[in-house]
């Protein structure tokens, strides 16, 4: 890569890829019924939309480039943060905190993680107006590239 412009816009070009891998994910959720693969195609949807907004390694080994808050509409701000809270709290780590466990007779009991198939349609609305935004960085990123 010659500088750090064309490398952030090869991110932004994984972003893309990350939002359409997210939103196929989604999609799937239609051929099967509620159940484990449902849940788990959710899952990897949060993992894959929530991976351009975690800091990641460049070329020079350095992280960098997550996508700001900029590319999420004001009116989806607390659906992404509730994604990323998911993905970072629950699905990727134990954040005791956040899941308040408590020792009983018969086990732990915690507070529910969330339905996730009930993020299915905001989700796919969020995941369409981010990949848009991002979409329009690579047109912005591309004129300095593509002649």
């Amino acid at each position: 890569m010659k500088d750090a412009c064309e490398e952030k816009y090869i991110f932004y070009i994984f972003a893309i890829a990350d939002m359409d891998e997210a939103s196929g994910c989604l999609n799937a959720i239609k051929q099967h019924k509620r159940g484990l693969t449902s849940t788990t195609m959710v899952k990897n949807a949060i993992i894959a939309y929530s991976r351009p907004f975690t800091k990641c390694k460049g070329i020079d080994n350095i992280k960098k480039y997550p996508l700001g808050i900029k590319v999420v509409p004001k009116n989806h701000r607390d659906l992404h943060k509730k994604v990323l809270d998911y993905r970072n709290r629950i699905i990727a780590h134990t954040d005791l905190d956040f899941r308040n466990p408590k020792l009983v007779k018969y086990g732990i009991m915690m507070k529910r993680e969330g339905d996730y198939l009930a993020l299915v349609g905001e989700m796919q609305l969020l995941i369409r107006e981010v990949r848009s935004a991002v979409h329009n960085m690579i047109i912005e990123y591309g004129r300095r590239f593509i002649k």
